[in-house]
């Protein structure tokens, strides 16, 4: 999903006068791939 996408979703959502957003970006570990052998490592 694209962000302008994501931002048209969430534009889209029905608004309250009361309603309050936030947001935050956040490092995540790196992702779990699917090993050689078919099992789940972590990449470094």
């Amino acid at each position: 999903m694209t962000n302008e996408l994501a931002i048209a979703r969430f534009k889209r959502l029905p608004q309250r006068y009361d309603d309050v957003w936030q947001g935050g970006l956040v490092r995540l570990p790196m992702w779990i791939e699917q090993g050689p052998d078919s099992r789940p490592y972590r990449r470094r």
